[in-house]
């Protein structure tokens, strides 16, 4: 009961301090950006109701007997859309229609996480030696890629500003990059983490501050903040590999707001704000929100192509691709059918992640589980298998060794090293 209780408090105090931020902080800075506060009294109140409601929903994440890797997703769900939404449609009060939608999307995805169980599939890992000669195949295919698009394209070029990335944006959609090298970029992005903290795991200390490095000019590139962080991250549980993150993650996103809060008030500085609460919990609400006008007066786009660009122009951000996955690729193209189409799609491709992830170290489950949300969150679900390289992410899942976790190397039969999956 313990646990339940004190989960519940941190999603509560989690969105306080997110209201404290975006009235004191967020909608000052950004008022022009259409971040208002336009809060009343029953706007107030349905955005708590709505969160008082769905927490009975979410209470199985700190169940022990649930799988760790769907509890990951959904704890990021959580923290990163969910209450966030809750907190924007306080300041920026929404019609019934679209609260009610939205609310019904969420609420099927976390039931399915809950409930929903993949088939059960017959996959055996190859010889672990095998295994890590793929692994390290893919690991010189994904760096000599960045290292051969930043030599070309941008001269080997470090940049370490987060003011200028839009810029290097612009810059980067002129470079005549042939396809298929676009494409092995996209899937290195988020293949470069994976192998860093395996590599972490196998105690590579060099191979890590190289991938680190590789993912440093990667950033360079098209500047690209989650690239940027992504490297962090994975340094980070380098240094603090004893961190039982699963169970701190809660107390991490409200220690992230306190500390945002801590910058505003005695610095007077909006850093953390502007580049990590703004982008990371606000703006994809602020999307779901555009999405959903656009889709009510235009129509669903039923697969026929993105409206990040003309969400952009309409924004005001002529010329930005302003992308958004989860709830508004589900509305954009089935409508409201997509709402509870959709969440069964996502949950089936969480679920063979969930599988591939089974035996591996816990590390890894984290941060797959982070770049599958946050991918998924910033992205249409078609774009993000092949573009974002999802589907390259899950090839590299499912050739990492089981043995990096030291309850499955007392299981190990030294005359065969094949290995069950599921």
């Amino acid at each position: 009961m313990k646990k339940y209780i004190l989960f519940i408090i941190m999603i509560i105090t989690f969105r306080v301090l997110l209201d404290w931020i975006y009235e004191n902080e967020i909608s000052t800075l950004f008022e022009y950006a259409n971040y208002t506060n336009n809060s009343t009294k029953e706007s107030l109140i349905s955005s708590w109701v709505y969160l008082l409601v769905f927490i009975p929903f979410v209470l199985w994440i700190v169940d022990n007997s649930r799988s760790i890797f769907s509890q990951l997703i959904a704890t990021y769900i959580l923290f990163l859309r969910v209450i966030p939404f809750t907190s924007t449609m306080r300041f920026l009060p929404q019609q019934l229609g679209f609260i009610s939608i939205n609310f019904v999307y969420w609420i099927i995805l976390f039931i399915l996480l809950k409930k929903l169980k993949v088939p059960s599939i017959s996959i055996r890992r190859n010889n672990i030696e095998d295994s890590k000669l793929i692994i390290y195949i893919i690991t010189a295919i994904s760096v000599l890629t960045i290292v051969y698009i930043s030599g070309v394209y941008c001269h080997f070029r470090i940049h370490l500003s987060l003011d200028d990335v839009y810029d290097l944006r612009l810059e980067a959609r002129e470079f005549n990059i042939p396809l298929f090298l676009r494409y092995l970029q996209a899937g290195s992005s988020i293949v470069i983490p994976i192998l860093m903290i395996f590599f972490i795991t196998q105690k590579k200390k060099n191979i890590v501050y190289l991938l680190a490095f590789v993912g440093l000019l990667n950033f360079s590139i098209a500047g690209h903040k989650t690239t940027l962080f992504n490297v962090i991250l994975c340094l980070g549980l380098f240094y603090f590999p004893k961190l039982d993150i699963k169970k701190i993650l809660p107390y991490a996103f409200v220690v992230l707001c306190l500390s945002t809060i801590f910058e505003f008030v005695f610095f007077k500085t909006y850093f953390l704000s502007a580049t990590i609460i703004r982008r990371g919990f606000f703006v994809p609400s602020m999307l779901d929100i555009s999405y959903y006008d656009y889709i009510i007066q235009h129509g669903p786009q039923y697969f026929t192509g993105g409206i990040g660009m003309e969400i952009g122009r309409l924004s005001g951000e002529e010329g930005q691709r302003c992308n958004n996955g989860l709830f508004s690729d589900a509305f954009m193209n089935l409508g409201y059918i997509g709402c509870l189409i959709f969440p069964i799609i996502i949950t089936y491709f969480i679920k063979i992640a969930d599988a591939l992830t089974k035996n591996l170290d816990d590390s890894i489950k984290i941060f797959s589980a982070f770049l599958i949300v946050s991918t998924l969150s910033g992205s249409y679900f078609t774009t993000s298998l092949l573009t974002h390289g999802l589907l390259l992410m899950y090839f590299v899942l499912f050739f990492i060794p089981p043995t990096i976790n030291k309850h499955i190397k007392q299981k190990v039969n030294k005359k065969n090293k094949n290995y069950p999956l599921v």
